[in-house]
Parts: structure tokens; sequence; C-alpha cells
């Protein structure tokens, strides 16, 4: 395992000038390369040139790279938002109906819980907390399985086969083990839900201790994944998490040693006032640590979040985001970590299939819960993120729908485009010609040529793929690519087209 300089305090002072501002390109890489140089470490030094070979700075002159208070993301494509607002649950509740046989394929199953311990500062869907009261847990349970119904009864053959299941939120390990086994049992009995299938919890380190984690095991999950955003105890005090980073470590090594296969960590880059010397600090408990795997998100700032309204000059800036990063990145491989998708990193890569799989297939995903987002078979969906307008739409025996689409066959193609670049090995052109009927340079020919062209893209030999500077801004180029195929003609940008700016 890689130890980082003892001058990582020296760093942060150098840079500290140029470190802050969410709106500013921050330090050079030249700079980062000279910090690196001057703090005498290879792996900072190693993440330095990875961005010069990358020519970040060229590509951030790009128009389609936004800033941190751009929130991007690529969730459930199309986005069930992008259809009208649903006036008539009722009505619009009728519509989804199925003829036999509808996604035969399987569904990848997502099961919202809206509750949690804390409302984090970073985001939107913090969950209510009981505070011991299970009786609003209680009441959220008997509305979710009559969702459940509802939605069975729409296929006059049988719901499809489930390919995985998700429990999320909110938070996950807010259910006691109990509340699981209802929600399993649920599912099983509405939506015939199989054995065997990979299945994870999402939770965090104060709800879910070695006892549980072991329980869920023997549920039937193979796969926890823990909100820990940082190991360090100011920025955690920052976010409003629940827990310390002691908590963390010590949870998650009570997951690894319950003998869950699979935990992963989640980790945010770009937390307000996190310097270089806090992310290093993380990145060796890491490498203490070694979880399953381990997933890097760059902060994207929401409306109407705490953070949101801090001021720029408390973020760091956008460049210094990137070399967190990409220095992740490095010091996962030399641990033997493997990307699995853009983000996420996994130490055993025959896990890589368990959370991905409506991504990796194309297929059709069925979201339960408040705040879930659905497709199938042509028609995509979105509940209600206001618990008691869901609970009220299912007392009056409809779903609790807000944004009904019709999926198009020119939304097809392109979510059959932007979601195989998210993951490796990349794009299959025979795939994609099975599935949409051309060539998908014929579909996508100048958003190709372009990528190509400015080296965020790169021909394999089945398809197409992101590049390594692609990877780093996977989502601002996968929403360039809707932008411009759904817009015409394609935004123009600074920088000249005659050339390419990475290798």
């Amino acid at each position: 395992m890689h130890t980082f300089s003892t001058r990582i305090a020296d760093a942060d002072a150098e840079l500290h000038a140029n470190w802050w501002g969410v709106d500013r390109d921050g330090p050079a890489v030249a700079e980062l390369r000279r910090v690196a140089e001057f703090v005498d470490d290879s792996l900072l030094a190693e993440a330095a040139a990875a961005l010069e070979r990358m020519r970040i700075e060229e590509l951030m002159r790009l128009e389609f790279v936004r800033h941190a208070r751009s929130y991007l993301d690529l969730f459930c494509f199309p986005e069930p938002r992008k259809g009208s607002p649903v006036v008539d649950a009722a009505a619009a509740t009728d519509r989804l109906r199925w003829p036999a046989g509808a996604a035969r394929g399987g569904v990848a199953l997502y099961v919202d819980v809206p509750f949690c311990e804390s409302a984090c500062a970073f985001c939107t869907t913090a969950g209510k907390n009981t505070r011991g009261d299970r009786g609003p847990v209680r009441a959220y349970l008997s509305r979710l399985h009559a969702e459940m119904r509802l939605i069975a009864g729409r296929f006059p053959d049988g719901p499809p086969p489930a390919a995985s299941l998700y429990i999320g939120g909110g938070t996950g390990s807010y259910l006691t083990l109990d509340e699981i086994d209802e929600v399993l049992g649920m599912l099983q009995t509405e939506l015939a839900l199989p054995s065997g299938i990979p299945m994870t919890l999402e939770g965090s380190p104060s709800t879910l201790d070695g006892a549980k984690a072991a329980g869920v095991l023997a549920r039937g999950f193979g796969a926890l994944s823990f909100g820990v955003e940082s190991f360090e105890d100011p920025l955690l005090r920052d976010c409003r998490r629940a827990h310390d980073g002691a908590l963390a470590r010590a949870r998650v090594a009570e997951a690894m040693a319950s003998g869950m296969g699979h935990v992963n960590i989640d980790l945010i880059t770009g937390l307000p006032h996190q310097t270089l010397g806090d992310f290093v600090r993380t990145l060796t408990t890491v490498g203490e640590l070694l979880p399953g795997a381990v997933t890097f998100y760059p902060l994207r700032l929401h409306r109407k979040t705490r953070f949101w309204q801090r001021n720029d000059a408390d973020f760091p800036s956008i460049l210094s985001v990137y070399f967190m990063q990409v220095l992740g990145r490095c010091y996962l491989a030399q641990l033997g970590y493997h990307r699995s998708e853009n983000n996420r990193y996994v130490r055993d890569p025959s896990f890589v299939h368990a959370q991905n799989y409506f991504t990796r297939g194309g297929g059709f995903n069925l979201g339960l819960g408040t705040r879930a987002q659905s497709q199938i078979a042509g028609l995509s969906w979105r509940n209600s993120h206001i618990t008691r307008d869901y609970l009220a739409a299912l007392d009056a025996g409809h779903l609790p729908l807000t944004h009904l689409l019709e999926v198009t066959p020119a939304q097809t193609r392109l979510k059959h485009f932007l979601l195989p670049l998210k993951l490796r090995p990349g794009l299959d052109g025979t795939a994609f010609r099975a599935r949409c009927g051309l060539p998908v340079e014929e579909a996508f020919g100048s958003q190709i040529e372009r990528l190509l062209t400015w080296g965020l893209l790169h021909r394999t030999a089945q398809g197409y793929a992101l590049t390594e500077p692609g990877l780093l801004l996977e989502t601002e180029t996968l929403r360039w690519i809707e932008k411009t195929a759904t817009a015409r003609p394609d935004v123009p940008t600074r920088v000249s087209e005659s050339r390419q700016v990475a290798g």
C-alpha cells in the first residue's frame, strides 16, 4: 500500500490560494505537478501527470463541462419528468397496463425507504427520522404493499421476474430485520421475487452494525453499500451525517467480518473545506479496510439543500475535484481494484454485475416507494417524493404518480447509446443494431465524430468506449450527447474541431 508523504500538509498550504472556489478553474495542472514534486509523493505526481495527459484544462473549456452547481446524473433514462405532469393519477394508473410477455427478460427492482437518521446537507431525498416511533414506518410499509399489488395487477400473465433487487432511499438500513423480512415477503407474494438474484441493501454506519449485516446476509443479500462520504470528522459534521469517522471504520469492518461478500463504501470529493490532506487520510483508511468496492462521487450541488446556500469559496475548485478523483483511481489501482463503471471500483470482478443489471442490459427497471422511477415496455413513470402524498394516493386506490412518459423510438435509441457507455467494456455496436434496427453510426454519427475528435471516445473491436478523460467527465459527456442528440444543430464549442485535445 502506498504511504503518502508526510508533507501533504505542506501541499495544502501551497495550494490554498488557488484550491478554492466552485466556479473557478483553480490551480493549473502545472501547479499541481509542481506541488507533487514539492512534497515528493509519487502518487500525487502520477495523478497530476494523468490529468496533464488528458489535457484536462483544454477539456474544461469545452461548453459541455459544467461547474458543481449544475447537478448532473443519469439514473434513469429517459427521465419520467421529460413527460407531462400527471393531473389525474387514477387515469394514469389505468394506462399502466402491459400485454402478455412484456418485460419477459426481467426487471431490476428498486425499493425506496424514505427514512434517515439525519438530513444530510447535500441531499434532496433525506427521509424522516421517526425517533424510535415505528408507526410511520408501519404505515409506509402497508402502502408499499398496496403499490406492489396494483403493479402486479397490470400484467395479465403475472409480473415479470426480478433480475436484481436494490433497497435504498433515504436509508435502506433504517428498516429493522423484521421489517426487511416484511418487504421481502411482500415482494415474494406480489411480484414473485426469485431466490438467488443479486440483492443489495444501502445503509449508513449509524443504522447498520455487524449483527444486522449478518442478518441481512442470512436473508439472501450479497452486497451492502455504506454511505460513508468521508472518514474525517469535521467534514462529516458539516455534512450533518449521523456517524463519525471511527464509527464508520468500525461498522465497515464489522460488515466485512460478518461474511458479507461485497461491501461498498461511497465517498464524496469536493465537500466544503475538503483539503488534499483530508482526502489522502480517507484514502489511507480505505487502504486499511480494503472493502469490496469503493465509489467516488464528485459533489454536485442541488437546489433546496443546505450546501446550495453556501458560498462558492467554501468549496474546492472543479480542477481540484478532478485531481482527487484521479488520485483515488491511482491509489485504488495500486491496491488491486478494477473499475466496473465510472466511479465504482471493485476488488472482485465477479461482483461487477450485481448493481448494474438495468444499465448493462438496457433492460427494464421497476421502482417502488417514494421518489422511485420506473420504465417498462415503452412507459416511464415517477412516484411522488412527498411521503404524505404517496400514502394518500394509495389509500385512494391508485398509484402515486407525478409524471408519466411514453418513451419514443428516438429516446429508446438514445438510452441504448448512453447507458452502455457508463460501463466497461462500453457500447457493443452489434447489440445496438439488434435492439434499435440501425447502426449506431447512423443514429449518432455527429456525436461520435465530435467525441472521437475531442479524445473522449475511442473505437473498440465491438463498438465504442469512453477514454480515460471521457470516464473522468462521464456524466458531463453523456449529458452533452443527450443535449445534442435532441436539439439541432449541435451546440457550438469554443475548441477547434480540427485537432484532438486528448490522446
